[in-house]
């Protein structure tokens, strides 16, 4: 088994997470001049100065998003294709860990709901389309995660597609 990232680092697409963890100060190299960053302070909960309010940090994904899906989409297109192709020149066959979106918190929805699982099925038609035996649909399908309870039909849906291609 491959990760769709062998060649191209180990941790999943950045784009508009990478952007959020930067602008609340927790990105790899991020050295906030404040803390918590403007951008983390009115992600906030009001009853927790530590916490963060899922709602206000699935609204950020949101509103940023557009300035990172196509760029994702490429990124994640070019793992897909180098594990396809590492895979080819060793005579093994080629399975998608999970990751493709990256962390979110237990009860944020953005890789669930309709972003995430549009990236979430991109990539399992490219990984398809290439011939990869087996696909892990999100970062977040585990089962003391919501979307187990609240999105089966979908991956029912897409499980399939996998198990009988």
């Amino acid at each position: 088994m491959i990760k769709a990232s062998t060649g191209l680092g180990e941790t999943p697409v950045s784009g508009v997470l990478g952007a959020l963890y930067g602008a609340v100060g927790l990105g790899h190299g991020t050295e906030a001049a404040t803390w918590p960053t403007p951008e983390l302070a009115a992600m906030l909960r009001p009853d927790a100065h530590d916490w963060v309010d899922s709602d206000r940090w699935d609204l950020w994904c949101y509103e940023n998003y557009p300035a990172h899906r196509q760029a994702m989409r490429e990124k994640l297109a070019q793992w897909v294709d180098s594990a396809t192709e590492f895979a080819r020149r060793r005579g093994i066959p080629a399975v998608l860990g999970e990751g493709v979106v990256g962390h979110t918190s237990l009860l944020t929805r953005f890789e669930e709901d309709a972003v995430g699982k549009d990236i979430a099925e991109f990539v399992v038609n490219r990984c398809l389309a290439a011939g990869f035996q087996g696909v892990v649909l999100t970062s977040n399908v585990d089962p003391h995660h919501p979307t187990w309870h609240t999105d089966q039909d979908w991956m029912r849906r897409v499980n399939s597609r996998v198990t009988t291609g």
